[in-house]
């Protein structure tokens, strides 16, 4: 059975959250410092390679730069990140706070740790980039629903909320989405951050089927389900991939989650 106060707290931001009012109003106190957070990725890189050469490692600079914050990584990785992230929400205690993130992230804010724990004060689960609704076909967090008579990719325009800066020409762009913090039915997987209490006590787990793409869009509609908050919170980072939307792989992720949750067959896509 579902906590009452999620419940409840889904509730009001469903009613109020969209207004500058009700945004002020529903947040609550940051988590305490003695909330740990487990920081969670996995590269294809050595433990060497991944320190000297990824956007994360020369970021982190070391496993125990931050004496709040433990860091684990998975060196040299084959496994779908699902796996790994589910054996961390089995093993972590209900009041660590677990951030899951790419690797290829740079985290541009020093003092990250403490806005994913006033973040997570307001929502459930946090982002930097989501979108407001949750729709039926929707391939993609950013992207309208697609059909069979309109296989495109379109921004949803107007119901985007973050911020994310993506690299050109070895120089940080930033790309506004839109509005945050915003609460969210749906988040982009490359920075996601979640209170492990509520997702141990709603029993919301990545569905391990899916070995990268749609894990996230999958999750999030997990947990819209099970009555959980989510939404995006300004964090600044660089994102130095720009997706692999309507790839093979994509392709038939998109289609394991067109028949998990029901939805209609789409035609082949096209950007």
């Amino acid at each position: 059975m579902r906590s009452f106060r999620i419940v409840l707290r889904n509730s009001l931001f469903n009613r109020f959250g969209g207004s500058l009012i009700g945004r002020l109003l529903l947040i609550n106190a940051a988590l305490p410092k003695s909330r740990r957070i487990q920081l969670i990725a996995a590269t294809r890189l050595s433990e060497h390679d991944f320190w000297r050469k990824s956007a994360l490692g020369k970021c982190l600079k070391s496993p125990t730069a931050r004496s709040d914050v433990d860091v684990h990584i998975h060196y040299t990785n084959r496994q779908g990140l699902p796996i790994i992230y589910n054996a961390h929400i089995h093993s972590a205690k209900s009041s660590d706070i677990l951030l899951f993130v790419h690797d290829d992230v740079v985290i541009h804010d020093v003092n990250w740790p403490d806005l994913v724990r006033t973040a997570l004060g307001t929502f459930d689960i946090v982002g930097v980039a989501g979108n407001v609704r949750l729709q039926h076909a929707q391939p993609a967090w950013l992207f309208k629903p697609m059909t069979a008579e309109k296989p495109q990719f379109v921004w949803d325009h107007g119901c985007l909320s973050g911020v994310v800066f993506h690299e050109v020409n070895h120089r940080p762009l930033k790309q506004v989405f839109g509005p945050t913090p915003l609460p969210c039915q749906v988040l982009d997987g490359v920075f996601l951050a979640v209170d492990c209490a509520y997702l141990k006590r709603s029993k919301v787990r990545f569905d391990e089927r899916f070995p990268f793409h749609f894990y996230d869009m999958d999750f999030c509609r997990a947990a819209c389900i099970a009555g959980l908050t989510m939404g995006t919170w300004p964090i600044g980072l660089t994102h130095l991939s720009a997706g692999a939307f309507g790839t093979q792989s994509w392709q038939d992720c998109w289609k394991l989650y067109q028949q998990k949750w029901k939805i209609g067959s789409a035609a082949s896509t096209s950007q």
